[in-house]
């Protein structure tokens, strides 16, 4: 009686056992998997901020070079230097064949 007794609960056990520790394994892994989809989406939009950041920074610094670049400036900073434009005499030219 007693060992029948602890066969039925022994084959109860393990039929809970087989349904169970798959569902749980399934249940962690989804979870896992959901975590890092987050992690990557936290990351996706700081990878997004900091490329708008640079392209912002980028615009910025093209205009301020095509500020810098332009030949009325370009004379104001030479002149502001002491710079002063050649005479015909000062101008060398060299021929190479």
């Amino acid at each position: 009686m007693v060992q029948s007794v602890d066969t039925a609960f022994l084959k109860r056990l393990a039929l809970i056992l087989a349904v169970v520790v798959p569902v749980v394994l399934m249940v962690v892994l989804i979870i896992q998997a959901n975590n890092q989809v987050a992690t990557l989406g936290k990351q996706i939009r700081y990878l997004e901020f900091q490329q708008k950041k640079l392209e912002d920074e980028r615009i910025a610094l093209r205009l301020e070079r095509e500020k810098l670049l332009k030949p009325d400036r370009l004379l104001e900073r030479a002149r502001a230097e002491g710079l002063q434009p050649l005479t015909p005499d000062q101008v060398r030219r060299i021929y190479v064949p």
